[in-house]
């Protein structure tokens, strides 16, 4: 009877250290597979900066030196100016995602909700691209009314708008069409904002990866892109 008893205490105790064993390891592994994503996204960010922030900025020098040379048609150097400006805000753009990207992932989303026109920051996200439109030759038409309020937060609104905005064009071929709509009765309560294209389309392999940071896949003209947006 007590070697019996000793022998259920023993198998008890092992039993208990079996499992606290089993989910350390867990535990273990979970904590890995976050370091292992923290460096995934340490090295993606120093891509990002060495690549997508260096390479337009290096050609702002370059471009300058042209014309300060004056060896450039008056024709040549509004196009190098308008370039300059392209490169100016396709820098200040991936500096926001970063800036964007970084905050949230050091204090996590915060909500300043305001009521504002969605209209000023719609324009804004075509401004940006209104290059990569005319080389494109992409029609892009504004359906949003400029009487329209809605009640959100301003800077998020921008940053979706912005990257719904720049992957529409991105994703659309030669001559194609861009729409932005927005629809106040679909939902109760809401604005449903649209950004469609004529483009590639997605895929649903591609859609369960859409909210995944530092995935990107090239643009029609083989534009390369971040992936943080």
């Amino acid at each position: 009877m007590t070697i019996a008893v000793f022998v259920i205490v023993f198998l008890i105790v092992l039993a208990i250290f079996y499992q606290k064993t089993v989910l350390l390891n867990k535990k273990l592994v979970i904590h890995e597979q976050e370091l292992k994503h923290l460096n995934e996204m340490k090295d993606k960010l120093f891509s990002v900066i060495g690549h997508d922030l260096k390479t337009p900025i290096a050609r702002i020098p370059v471009m300058l030196d042209l014309i300060e040379e004056g060896e450039t048609t008056p024709e040549e150097t509004k196009m190098l100016l308008d370039s300059m400006r392209e490169h100016s805000k396709v820098s200040v753009e991936t500096l926001d995602k970063l800036l964007f990207w970084g905050k949230s992932l050091v204090r996590g989303i915060s909500m300043n909700t305001v009521k504002f026109q969605p209209k000023k920051y719609i324009r804004g996200a075509i401004d940006l691209k209104r290059i990569s439109l005319q080389e494109k030759n992409i029609t892009i038409t504004d359906h949003v009314p400029a009487e329209l309020y809605v009640y959100a937060d301003a800077t998020h609104f921008d940053f979706i708008i912005r990257n719904l905005v720049v992957n529409a064009i991105k994703y659309t071929h030669m001559n194609g069409e861009v729409d932005i709509s927005a629809d106040s009765e679909a939902r109760a309560g809401y604005t449903v904002f649209a950004v469609k294209d004529n483009g590639t389309g997605i895929t649903q392999e591609q859609m369960a990866k859409l909210f995944e940071p530092a995935v990107s896949i090239p643009g029609t003209a083989n534009e390369q892109g971040s992936g943080i947006g």
